[in-house]
């Protein structure tokens, strides 16, 4: 009995069964170009120096800003939305982004490598 009075019963509530999990399995989705967009460095900049400015106000005082630094932290965005199907063609938007003004512009493949069973 519970607290209102009512039975309770005793039977446990039949298990659901449990879908099997698919086989994981290999797949390449194509080459992806990323890298630090330009003016990303400046804008970081003059925000830690906007920052710094403050903290001087109040007595503290901030560390100086080191390009290298942040720019090995940097969030790298992607160049494309959409990833490219021929590496050729990432390796050639990768130079077109490195000479209008990108940093660390890096091609990547987009694949899951699984690794063969064997019995």
């Amino acid at each position: 009995m519970n607290y209102r009075g009512d039975k309770v019963s005793t039977i446990a509530p039949p298990q659901q069964k449990k879908k099997p999990k698919a086989a994981e399995e290999s797949f390449h989705k194509g080459w992806r170009v990323t890298g630090v967009p330009p003016g990303a460095l400046e804008e970081a900049r003059a925000a830690h120096l906007k920052k710094s400015r403050l903290e001087l106000q109040n007595g503290k005082q901030s560390k100086e800003f080191i390009d290298a630094e942040w720019l090995r932290n940097a969030r790298q965005k992607p160049v494309r939305a959409k990833p490219y199907s021929i590496p050729d063609a990432a390796e050639a938007c990768a130079e077109l982004a490195r000479k209008s003004g990108w940093q660390q512009v890096t091609v990547t493949a987009i694949e899951k490598i699984v690794p063969k069973t064997e019995f």
